[in-house]
This record gives structure tokens, sequence and C-alpha cells, in this order.
């Protein structure tokens, strides 16, 4: 939102250009790092699942 902000209200002799670049970067990371999580908790509840299916087999 403070890239849009700054985007659209700067003053026309700013050059604004190094804030948006941090912002679009910490926007890819987030989206990485949330996408890795959610895999990493898919692979995890599929090992529970297994291990309580397993403890269930005699």
């Amino acid at each position: 939102m403070a890239g849009l902000y700054i985007k659209i209200f700067h003053s026309k002799e700013d050059d604004p250009a190094g804030f948006l670049a941090i912002c679009i970067v910490t926007t890819f990371v987030s989206i990485v790092v949330a996408t890795a999580a959610a895999i990493v908790e898919k692979i995890l509840q599929n090992a529970v699942d297994m291990k309580s299916e397993n403890d269930l087999t005699i």
C-alpha cells in the first residue's frame, strides 16, 4: 500500500524507483515464503496421516 501511495503522490522531481523496487521484492519474497510454508504443511500433514494409519495396522 505504501508503494502505491508513493507511486501516485510522489513529487515529480523525486525518483521513487528504489523504494518501489524494495516493495516489489518484499512482496515477491512474501509470496515465496507463503508457498514454501504451504508445501511443507502439506508434506507434514501427509506424514502424520501415514503415521496414524500405520499405528492402526497391527
